[in-house]
């Protein structure tokens, strides 16, 4: 089981990782669905092992850890320049994305998400 789980999220994300060829993007979602059932399985395979063995406070300390990760990662999504801010930290050849969008004035990208809305609810009445 353990090998299985390495497996899948392993080779499934080597292609995505640009360490052989650049694929021309950071790695989003759709690359990611089958390693992360490798990794939700090698998790649960873990806390198997915990539980078998009886390690409550190792299976304690990987739940916590997990969470404190899940936290940090929230900050990221605050709203969109902390969001395209942290793609720039993983891939910085895509800075040119943030450029672009800072450099649309904040009136601008307001008076759009307020367009959209109002097509929204006209469509709504239709």
């Amino acid at each position: 089981m353990l090998l299985l789980a390495l497996a899948l999220l392993v080779f499934p994300f080597i292609p995505a990782t640009n360490l052989f060829f650049y694929v021309g993007f950071v790695v989003a979602e759709r690359v990611l669905y089958i390693p992360s059932t490798g990794y939700c399985l090698l998790v649960s395979v873990a806390v198997s092992t915990c539980r078998l063995r009886r390690k409550h406070g190792m299976m304690l300390l990987l739940v916590l850890s997990l969470a404190a990760r899940t936290l940090v990662r929230n900050a990221d999504w605050l709203n969109e320049e902390s969001l395209y801010r942290s793609g720039i930290s993983v891939n910085p050849a895509k800075g040119l994305s943030l450029s672009a969008f800072i450099s649309l004035p904040f009136f601008c990208r307001q008076m759009l998400s307020l367009c959209c809305f109002y097509i929204y609810r006209v469509s709504q009445k239709m």
